[in-house]
């Protein structure tokens, strides 16, 4: 296997890879028994330092003085306690400074509690990375910040379909600057380059949905001839990306498994919003559709369809692409200890016995028995 895991993970991942786990045992282990990666400890293992309670507490009380000392306290034993996680990605890069932790460690903070990391087109964040680089706390980032040149309105919409400018186009301008004078030259030369959306993944996103959205044509016999067609956004989500997960808001019932695999999951409205580039294409979505449609987007000749692979070797081929696509669209990786990502990971665990999406969908109706 190509992907390095620790102790835990490879537990996890020694289930979810063991043939003799059913979907009624996935939705078991799922509930019960997988131990779910956890956002404090997480920090603990990035800093190790004792005062780090001390660090965070003395950063959140300079960054936010509108707030009491005794809220700030109260968040941060929250998240101690496992009771929540940070909100908004700003308080991630107030924790990034106030550790001193490095970009790629904030950036996985950030995909942490959200589905990005530090978003590079988006000229705020883009500053953010500089400062955690050349060692600027949270407050002198944001000096430097009022510095920059004012920046226009920002898109949401790609010019020409797919021909903006893509966030690593943007990474590799960026990466190696060490000094203020280069930033603010290369920050004006993209002024009209910088944007909201994340387009990298857009564009798995569109190639993906055109695939379900237009099958593959189908004989008339009326008309002797074949028939192209064009599926409904309703239809497709219907057919191939509910997977029997519940509809509707409510959730007060739930286990918290139940509550993060239900989290997100797309309807006819989100995928409408994201076609009209209204809404950024989540994680949850673009593993989803990886899943319903087995990373196979055309007929080219793909290695995985010989016969002389294992079902180890296939899982781990599926697994190397999608941790690919993932760092393309500036998401984290695979993880077997993330409920859901364990879930997409026992569904390509398959063979042609049963396809990925029914795998993944029986054991969500293991897991929602009377929905």
């Amino acid at each position: 296997m190509r992907i390095d895991l620790t102790d835990l993970s490879y537990q996890a991942f020694e289930q979810l890879s063991n043939p003799a786990t059913t979907s009624f045992h996935a939705s078991e282990y799922l509930q019960s028994r997988l131990q779910i990666r956890e956002f404090y400890p997480t920090l603990t293992k990035m800093y190790s330092g004792n005062d780090l309670m001390e660090r965070l507490l003395h950063a959140f009380t300079e960054a936010k003085p509108a707030l009491s000392s005794a809220s700030i306290s109260r968040n941060l034993r929250n998240w101690t306690n496992k009771k929540t996680v940070p909100q908004n990605r700003e308080d991630i890069f107030i924790i990034g400074f106030a550790l001193n932790l490095s970009e790629s460690q904030t950036s996985y903070l950030l995909g942490f509690i959200s589905d990005y990391g530090i978003h590079y087109r988006e000229p705020r964040e883009l500053a953010f990375s500089y400062c955690l680089r050349i060692g600027r706390n949270y407050l002198e980032a944001l000096d430097f910040i009022n510095q920059l040149p004012p920046i226009p309105p920002l898109k949401k919409l790609p010019d020409a379909g797919f021909e903006s400018v893509r966030t690593q186009t943007i990474m590799d301008h960026f990466s190696n600057i060490q000094d203020d004078e280069t930033f603010i030259q290369e920050f004006k030369n993209n002024l009209t380059n910088f944007g909201v959306l994340h387009l990298r993944a857009y564009d798995y996103f569109i190639k993906s949905f055109e695939c379900l959205k237009n099958p593959y044509p189908s004989f008339d016999p009326a008309s002797s001839d074949f028939k192209v067609e064009e599926y409904s956004i309703e239809r497709v989500m219907d057919d191939y990306l509910t997977l029997h997960m519940p509809v509707g808001k409510k959730r007060s019932n739930y286990s918290l498994i139940q509550k993060m695999l239900k989290a997100d999951w797309p309807n006819a409205t989100s995928l409408t919003n994201i076609l009209n580039h209204k809404k950024d294409v989540s994680r949850k979505l673009l593993l989803l559709l990886y899943i319903v449609t087995e990373g196979v987007l055309n007929d080219d000749y793909d290695e995985l369809d010989e016969e002389y692979l294992t079902d180890e070797q296939r899982l781990d081929e599926h697994w190397w692409r999608i941790n690919l696509i993932l760092n393309e669209c500036g998401m984290n990786e695979l993880d077997p200890r993330n409920a859901y990502d364990w879930l997409v990971l026992y569904s390509l665990n398959t063979n042609d016995t049963i396809g990925m999406n029914e795998k993944m969908e029986q054991v969500i109706q293991f897991l929602f028995p009377s929905h």
